[in-house]
């Protein structure tokens, strides 16, 4: 099973499912039941308690009128997001801000995905909006809901802070509430100490309040800093990030449009991995068989040149293996002319994205241009 919590570079991820209803369950508000005030007066004491005759009318109804302070149901307003098609889980929740209550995710946990269900505790399903809005500068996915409540957002999170991680930890389809910290604080993102794994990608992180201060993320290893630096500290061990939803510019595009650009940047990403992978192998040994599974045809072709030299023996593959390699470096220059062929990228974030690992690609060919001089 595919589960969706990015690490590093994030995981990928709609005929929708049918909503069962649009109205989520609620809690029953709780009826406060008004007594009238009566004088309880000892026997032979004279008092200046008010009797049930002496209040007004005004003074009885000012007191039935109090309203019992809102609930919120956490599990009711967190839904499983499946990916029917690929397998894939994640986790969304609903968001009231003035203009209404908003689905919200991460993009990830829809991306690349044309059969996406979305459910809660309760049973309760969502069908995604075919107008979506997708942050411009952070993996932020949200639409515009029918339903009448949902979470929160919190004006602040303190250094330190209690707070609760919710969401499909694993993808095993329960629902759960994983205790933590805030423990460090920037302007997109927070650092939090509850163990959020794949799965938990989209779900809320919330306060003692139960309002929402972030959105669980990503997994990130400091993998560059030297043992002797990090040992011995928790910068040395998985971080767990949650993204915050202060300050977002929104993108509107529609969900179709939205599959395709997530697609195409997905079969590039797998690419690179390929490439890099490849690159790893050969910077270790380049004389040597090298086995990697690729729908990419250049790729495989090359592979195929590259396990039949090697076999020749090691005084023809002193020669033609880095000439081979040099093939290798054109055929990625190729593909960074060109990295996703089915369609242009222009939505903001993916195209950061896209811009991302484009840097990486070229770092992959100048790596193996030193081996092919």
């Amino acid at each position: 099973m595919k589960y969706i919590l990015s690490l590093a570079v994030l995981l990928a991820a709609p005929v929708f499912s049918p909503a069962q209803s649009n109205t989520l369950n609620e809690a029953e508000p709780e009826t406060n039941e008004t007594q009238s005030a009566e004088a309880v007066v000892a026997e032979g004491t004279e008092t200046n308690a008010v009797t049930e005759t002496d209040q007004t009318d005004t003074e009885k109804e000012t007191v039935a009128e109090v309203p019992p302070p809102p609930q919120v149901s956490i599990p009711n307003l967190t839904f499983f997001v499946h990916q029917e098609d690929t397998g894939g889980s994640g986790s969304a929740f609903l968001l009231k801000d003035t203009n209404g209550v908003w689905l919200i995710s991460n993009s990830h946990v829809f991306s690349g995905s044309t059969n996406l269900t979305l459910i809660n505790v309760e049973g309760t399903t969502i069908e995604v909006a075919v107008e979506i809005e997708i942050a411009k500068d952070r993996d932020i996915i949200r639409f515009k809901t029918d339903l009448p409540e949902g979470l929160q957002l919190s004006p602040a999170c303190e250094y330190e802070e209690t707070i609760f991680a919710y969401g499909d930890s694993g993808g095993a389809g329960v629902l759960t509430k994983l205790e933590g910290k805030a423990l460090a604080l920037g302007p997109d993102r927070i650092e939090i100490s509850a163990n959020i794994i794949p799965g938990n990608s989209g779900g809320p992180v919330v306060n003692t309040s139960d309002q929402v201060v972030g959105v669980s993320s990503y997994l990130f290893i400091q993998r560059d800093l030297p043992d002797w630096i990090a040992e011995g500290t928790r910068f040395s061990d998985t971080r767990r990030m949650a993204l915050r939803l202060n300050d977002i510019e929104w993108v509107p595009v529609r969900f179709n449009e939205f599959y395709r650009q997530t697609l195409a940047l997905e079969q590039f990403e797998y690419t690179l991995y390929e490439l890099i992978y490849i690159a790893a192998e050969l910077s270790d040994r380049m004389y040597q068989t090298i086995f990697v599974s690729t729908d990419n045809r250049d790729i495989e072709s090359w592979l195929k040149r590259h396990n039949r030299i090697y076999k020749k023996g090691y005084k023809d593959a002193q020669k033609d293996i880095p000439r081979n390699i040099g093939r290798l470096t054109r055929l990625i220059e190729e593909i960074e002319e060109n990295p996703t062929p089915e369609c242009e990228i222009t939505i903001p974030y993916l195209r950061e994205k896209l811009d991302d690992m484009l840097d990486a690609c070229e770092s992959t060919r100048k790596q193996l241009e030193s081996l092919a001089d």
